[in-house]
């Protein structure tokens, strides 16, 4: 009976300090996953920007520049739909609810997607200001629109890559690790794809 009751004891004690580790992220944690956040909303935002920016008039483009055509329509429903998409996935990805642990070292390939996604973002920038600021009288509404699509399609390859990279690489076994928890001795085995210890270990965690 005092056996059982050291072992709850434990259990309780082991669960609560698990709960208070995982629900204070330290403060580089906290940074990388809002740097993340903003990195996605710029992401997003930036082909609605291509194309609101010159239908409101805040480049003083011509109205026969602004002429949208049923091609340039079909443009616009296709993008709507390509950011929605986009969305979705991220939401899938990185959200839903999902709880990621904070691990002391660098998560390479996410750090690398990230710094792909920001020079694709950053490059299409300058060539849109370029255009847009340096021959205003070559610009049309529906090459902006076609622009903004080219962006889309960049960042649906990069979620793709994305999801092939951080989830579909890990999905092949091939080690076997198994865990023995300390208050009950109990055990189990997980097969696990390649993947560093501490991410093991967090993907242990999490189920």
């Amino acid at each position: 009976m005092v056996h059982q009751n050291s072992v709850g004891g434990d259990k309780e004690f082991f669960l609560s300090a698990a709960s208070s580790y995982s629900s204070e992220l330290p403060r580089s944690a906290r940074c990388s996953r809002c740097a993340s956040y903003v990195l996605a909303v710029v992401c997003v935002l930036s082909p609605v920007l291509m194309v609101a920016l010159p239908a409101s008039s805040a480049f003083g483009l011509k109205q026969n520049q602004l002429l949208c055509s049923a091609d340039c329509d079909g443009a616009l429903v296709a993008l709507a739909f390509k950011l929605l998409a986009l969305c979705v996935g991220w939401w899938a990805l990185f959200g839903g609810g999902r709880r990621y642990s904070s691990l002391p070292r660098m998560r390479v390939y996410r750090a690398g997607l990230a710094l792909l996604l920001s020079v694709v973002v950053a490059a299409f920038w300058l060539f849109y200001a370029s255009h847009v600021i340096h021959e205003p009288e070559l610009v049309s509404f529906s090459g902006l629109v076609g622009f903004a699509s080219g962006l889309t399609d960049v960042l649906l390859f990069v979620h793709y890559l994305s999801v092939v990279l951080i989830e579909l690489r890990h999905r092949s076994e091939q080690f076997y690790v198994r865990v023995v928890r300390s208050p009950d001795g109990e055990s189990r085995g997980f097969a696990v794809g390649p993947m560093s210890v501490q991410m093991a270990a967090a993907w242990v965690l999490d189920r």
